[in-house]
């Protein structure tokens, strides 16, 4: 049996009728340049990681995944952090009365930049707590966000998946439990503060961090280091293209890969051929 949601290409028409990109649209973190960002696009999860050289497994998130692994993220991190409050704690902040700007996931939204990439830290990997559903996932989407991290999990992983929006949660993974207290569990996760230094999958992710994710998983790229590995990453992803095509046309996998040399000549990837070597002598060297 085949049960279709109702009205979610309405619902998606909408959205692109508000002018929302189909293409995440990539926003500028400062001092990274936007050929970085758009070459980081090119990049896959575990090019960079191989760029970010011997402190490389420092950046590369635990156990977060995406919901599809169809869908690829660039973009700065919009941090939020999530507390663990106990059940009277969290009585506590209902009880105060309404303030401006109490509302963490509210001011993310009026913050949030077309192509920023919103990271919730904290979930601590919770598989059994949805830290956001599919209304605040479409309030993002429809921000224009690039997408969305959190090493907790996520509700209504349906209705996500619909709207085309790379989601990447603890081992992939979507709940139908709320971020609330429950019976058999005497605390709640709750957004606590926005714009800080968060940890999310192990990661210590600061504001304007460049989050590169896909099927393999989610590095984050520091910020002063992002231009680096933007081209030493793009300069690789060009010569193991070519190594491909040759492998393809029938060549030795000894003289493929890595590409010998009159290969990259003849392919005019010359210069990618001295990134790579370039950078891969700057790591030796420290």
């Amino acid at each position: 049996m085949v049960i279709r949601l109702a009205n979610v290409g309405g619902w998606l028409k909408h959205l692109s009728s508000a002018a929302v990109a189909r293409e995440p649209v990539i926003a500028m973190a400062p001092s990274v340049p936007r050929e970085a960002i758009e070459k980081l696009k090119a990049v896959s999860c575990a090019t960079a990681w191989a760029m970010l050289g011997e402190d490389r497994d420092d950046f590369l998130m635990r156990d977060v995944y995406p919901l599809d692994p169809s869908y690829k993220c660039v973009g700065p991190a919009l941090t939020i952090e999530y507390g663990v409050f106990s059940l009277e704690a969290l009585e506590e902040q209902r009880r105060r009365p309404p303030q401006p700007g109490r509302n963490v996931i509210g001011k993310a939204w009026e913050r949030l930049q077309p192509g920023q990439v919103i990271v919730g830290g904290g979930g601590r990997g919770h598989a059994d707590i949805g830290i956001w559903g599919d209304c605040i996932s479409t309030g993002f989407r429809a921000r224009g966000a690039a997408g969305l991290v959190t090493d907790g999990a996520v509700r209504d992983t349906p209705m996500i998946r619909a709207l085309q929006l790379p989601v990447f949660t603890v081992h992939g993974l979507g709940t139908p439990r709320a971020i609330g207290p429950t019976l058999s569990r005497e605390y709640a996760l709750w957004p606590a503060e926005l714009e800080v230094t968060v940890v999310c999958g192990g990661v210590k992710v600061r504001p304007g961090d460049i989050i590169l994710g896909d099927a393999d998983g989610v590095v984050v790229i520091p910020l002063d280091r992002a231009e680096q590995v933007a081209e030493a990453g793009y300069a690789e992803e060009q010569l193991e293209s070519l190594t491909r095509k040759l492998l393809l046309e029938g060549r030795p996998l000894a003289e493929s890969y890595p590409a010998k040399k009159e290969y990259v000549d003849e392919a005019g990837l010359t210069r990618y051929w001295e990134t790579v070597n370039a950078q891969r002598a700057e790591r030796a060297r420290k």
